[in-house]
């Protein structure tokens, strides 16, 4: 929590020094408290993702599949980080480098210039927004590999669990929900971290930049790509799911409770 709290002073000192001065001291300060703040997460991650996962299982509903789905999210607090980490990460660098330009480019057409400048400020920056998010995209696809990779082998170590719920009455159609639900609840999970991260780093990076030429603090809001995010939530959760939903079901309980 120490390390986190020194991220957030220095993320606040950059406004205020974005605000102070157009100069490129804020930028850096901003950047050593995102480094800082991203820090204090990771070394704090087995108690943060959990957190977040178990409360947004919830969300899940209380049937039968929804319960033990959001028991085996957060069952195993080393495995949950290490299956959403990649994620978040690749989430917030997407997110910071999209809002933080949305930020500059919102206020940027705020400011008093003739409109040749504020057309040639708002090319610009499109133009790099675009490499920087393709080129940060690609972290963001790895990430997503490894999720479902992770899942897949999660649903392999299940085997004899499945066989207990399949012999206990579990129906195929409550195994796959089950499967689909907890890949819900780990991916939705990262993916709303990652977000509010990105969003909060992106419109202080900028702030600490041109802050001084505003009038009060500019979120970035870029829309596009948190539509494109949530959309790729809901294929992730579909790939990471599907596979190992029906390989579970083609097991039969007799054949899974054999295994040790």
């Amino acid at each position: 929590m120490a390390v986190i709290g020194a991220g957030v002073a220095l993320l606040l000192g950059s406004v205020l020094i974005g605000e102070s001065r157009a100069t490129a001291s804020g930028f850096i300060v901003a950047f050593l408290g995102a480094a800082t703040s991203g820090a204090g997460l990771l070394l704090g991650a087995r108690l943060v993702i959990p957190a977040a996962v178990a409360g947004l299982g919830r969300a899940l509903g209380d049937s039968p599949p929804s319960r033990i789905a959001r028991r085996n999210a957060v069952k195993n607090p080393l495995r949950t980080t290490r299956t959403t980490m990649g994620l978040v990460i690749g989430v917030t660098l997407v997110t910071t480098f999209a809002a933080g330009t949305d930020a500059l480019r919102r206020s940027v057409a705020s400011w008093t210039q003739g409109p040749a400048d504020r057309q040639a400020s708002l090319s610009a920056l499109s133009t790099v927004t675009a490499v920087l998010v393709v080129v940060i995209l690609f972290s963001a696809v790895i990430a997503a590999v490894g999720f479902v990779s992770t899942m897949s082998l999660t649903v392999i170590e299940r085997t004899r669990e499945i066989g207990v719920l399949r012999a206990l009455g579990f129906t195929s159609t409550q195994v796959r929900q089950m499967v689909v639900r907890e890949a819900a609840a780990l991916a939705c999970s990262a993916i709303a971290l990652g977000v509010v991260l990105g969003i909060v780093f992106g419109s202080v990076g900028a702030q600490s930049i041109v802050g001084g030429h505003n009038q009060g603090f500019v979120w970035g809001r870029p829309w596009i790509v948190l539509a494109t995010i949530v959309a790729a939530a809901a294929a992730l959760v579909l790939v990471a799911s599907v596979a190992p939903a029906r390989r579970a079901v083609r097991v039969l309980p007799v054949e899974a409770l054999r295994t040790a």
